[in-house]
């Protein structure tokens, strides 16, 4: 019924870039009504990835422009320094996260204040000849009065079939992402094809 897709411009290798494009945002919202009302909207947005002698520094901004007439803004950033104490590889580091939206929508996720969280993390990546895999467990302490501290777990990995082709996967878990009692889970999985 619908063609997704996006147009991204890479500067400097993969220092900055910028994106636009249109996406299924009932899917991205994760929401059965936003999916059975067939909501669509138009991404724009751009992200950096800074490295220093303090450490490296990555972020995003995004702007979507729903087909309903919303528009949701929603940012996050993150340092991980160069000095790193943790053994056994683990790594810390902090950042920060915030949505806002025009107006509220019961449909998705859409605070009209904004919803702001300063973050602290540990992860660890794992790198084998055909495997590569990250880990990563998050505090989020609400930055405002509308916003609710959290705890998450994320990660990735992938598997390398042959030189050309491999098979991943993704997830996503987080207690309360929003004022109310709110569970959110993600589970992906790709395929990757090089040509």
């Amino acid at each position: 019924k619908a063609v997704f897709g996006k147009v991204a411009l890479d500067f400097a290798g993969d220092v900055a870039s910028v994106r636009y494009g249109r996406v299924n945002w009932g899917r991205m919202a994760n929401n059965p009504q936003a999916l059975t009302d067939g909501l669509t909207a138009i991404q724009m947005g751009g992200s950096w990835n800074l490295r220093s002698m303090a450490g490296d520094w990555k972020g995003r901004v995004d702007l979507y422009k729903v087909v309903d007439g919303n528009k949701v803004y929603d940012a996050e950033t993150s340092f991980k320094p160069v000095w790193q104490p943790l053994p056994a590889g683990v790594f810390y580091q902090a950042g920060f996260h915030s949505r806002k939206a025009d107006r509220a929508d019961p449909p998705y996720w859409s605070p009209d204040k904004a919803y702001s969280l300063l973050t602290i993390g540990l992860g660890k990546n794992w790198w084998g000849s055909k495997t590569d895999l990250s880990l990563m467990v998050q505090r989020g302490f609400a930055a405002n009065s509308e916003s609710k501290s959290n705890f998450s777990l994320s990660g990735s990995g992938r598997y390398w079939v042959n030189t050309d082709s491999a098979v991943g996967f993704e997830f996503y878990a987080s207690d309360s992402p929003r004022t109310s009692s709110y569970r959110s889970n993600y589970l992906g999985l790709s395929y990757q094809q090089l040509w």
